[in-house]
């Protein structure tokens, strides 16, 4: 492209700028004098609701409802008793895993129970068998004794 038609190209586009801006300015001159006024009219019957608030100036933002308030009821709270509950959970908590233990705590028990142990039984069973055989034969009063009986099985 040349100078000459980049300068027309300039010219053309202010011209149309300057001319879309004087009939903007002509018709609000336009309206303020001849005192044109905005008519209220009915939509159709067809057409939702909003659409006839449109026509008459009335644009609908949306509404925040109040919701009823919650009431809050406050309890007077005895922390002595309270305190006096979480004690006696405690001591039921503490007597149930007293009873889930086994109630069978002698010298030769855990003697037995660490020779099972030893010899690669899990702990929990070592407890079991060991606390089976020693009720089964009430006899046994060594740990050579309950060695030859765990043999046995």
């Amino acid at each position: 492209m040349s100078e000459s038609t980049v300068h027309l190209a300039d010219f053309i586009s202010t011209l149309v700028g300057v001319l879309l801006a004087l009939v903007a300015i002509g018709g609000f001159l336009y309206g303020l004098i001849s005192g044109v006024t905005i008519e209220k009219k009915e939509p159709s019957e067809d057409s939702p609701s909003i659409i006839g608030e449109w026509m008459n100036g009335k644009i609908p933002l949306g509404y925040i409802e109040d919701s009823p308030k919650p009431k809050v009821q406050i309890e007077n709270v005895d922390e002595l008793a309270v305190l006096k509950r979480q004690l006696e959970i405690a001591k039921i908590k503490k007597q149930l895993l007293e009873f889930q233990e086994p109630s069978f705590s002698s010298p030769i028990f855990n003697d037995c129970v660490e020779v099972l142990v030893g010899l690669g039984t899990p702990k929990r069973k070592a407890k079991a068998e060991a606390q089976q055989i020693l009720e089964n034969k009430p006899t046994i009063n060594t740990v050579q004794q309950f060695v030859t009986e765990y043999g046995k099985r």
